[in-house]
């Protein structure tokens, strides 16, 4: 359990510093003066002042923040937050959730990587399938299925199952450096999915390009998989008790690592994913909060006394600080205590 405890809260840490060094880079960007980057939260345990910048290791590793000049206050200084257009102050605020996202897919691409890609070379083939009556074996490669061209394990899968169980398929194989278009009967043999196949698996192989394009279509199943948890909690299709905090993600994390790396990873991007939607909520101290008086800002063409809004967001903060006590509490009782 300590180790798990330990693994979640370099996790967490990791995801928060890349969120906030989102909104640090892309400040720098647009000549936002930076008080204060701080890694964790309370006392300082080391602290560093480079130029204009103080840089905190700070005692307790629940998160981080960015300190703009200007952000919560009316400041003057014309390098402050408050004094920036409103396109580049939502710029710098969505950059946390940016970065957040691009991390998901960084882990996503590397969790792909070590996967490896199916080629389209067979690595095994089952003892009486089609493949195996039709003389295929271990090493050849699948170069078409009825005709169409197949670069791709998922073009010969597709291709495949376009047709049912007696059907005839006709394969092209490359044997070394022979060329033979096979046909195969279909009948009666059928894969862990209950699907007609020919009865061969594929050899896999470590492929950047085909990692970049799982990744990035993994995220975008990862965000609808969030909007889809908000819609269900919004619909009472799901409840609160639904909801995880750290001791249940404390939980979750040590069954993914029960299973292996490769569930660890998937749960990080799911995570990072997480941090970004949830972040972009329009909700009082959230970026989507900031980014919601920001656009209310630009309609209106008036500008929020920066004070008001600052106090606005620290109610945000203080309530969900509440939010928080109430899920750690209930995953206490329903993780630990039960």
């Amino acid at each position: 359990m300590l180790k798990t405890i330990l693994i979640v809260v370099i996790l967490f840490e990791f995801l928060i510093i890349g969120h906030e060094f989102g909104h640090y880079i892309t400040a720098k960007k647009v000549g936002i003066k930076i008080n204060e980057f701080s890694i964790g939260m309370g006392p300082a345990i080391i602290s560093k002042q480079k130029g204009e910048t103080l840089y905190a290791l700070r005692a307790f590793p629940i998160g981080g923040y960015v300190a703009m000049e200007g952000e919560d206050d009316d400041s003057q200084d014309e390098r402050s937050f408050n004094q920036k257009t409103i396109p580049q102050k939502m710029l710098v605020v969505s950059a946390g959730a940016i970065m957040n996202y691009l991390m998901a897919i960084l882990i996503l691409v590397m969790m792909f990587m070590y996967i490896g890609a199916p080629s389209t070379t067979i690595k095994d083939v089952v003892e009486g399938s089609p493949a195996a009556v039709s003389g295929i074996a271990p090493g050849d490669t699948i170069v078409g299925v009825n005709g169409v061209e197949a670069d791709e394990w998922s073009i010969i899968t597709e291709e495949i199952q376009k047709y049912g169980e007696g059907d005839i398929v006709a394969v092209d194989v490359l044997k070394g450096d022979t060329d033979e278009v096979v046909t195969m009967d279909l009948q009666l043999f059928l894969n862990e999915q209950g699907m007609p196949a020919i009865g061969v698996y594929a050899d896999y192989e470590r492929n950047l390009i085909y990692s970049v394009k799982k990744a990035f279509a993994g995220s975008v199943d990862l965000i609808f998989v969030m909007f889809e948890s908000l819609r269900m909690l919004i619909s009472g299709e799901a409840s609160v008790n639904d909801v995880v905090g750290p001791v249940g993600i404390v939980s979750v994390m040590g069954d993914a690592a029960a299973q292996g790396v490769i569930y660890v990873m998937y749960l990080s991007a799911l995570l990072s994913v997480n941090l970004a939607v949830v972040n972009l909520l329009p909700l009082p101290a959230l970026d989507g909060g900031r980014l919601l008086f920001l656009l209310l800002c630009g309609i209106t063409k008036k500008q929020l006394d920066p004070n008001i809004e600052g106090r606005i967001h620290y109610l945000g903060f203080v309530l969900l600080l509440v939010l928080m006590v109430v899920i750690t509490v209930k995953d206490v009782n329903q993780f630990i205590l039960h």
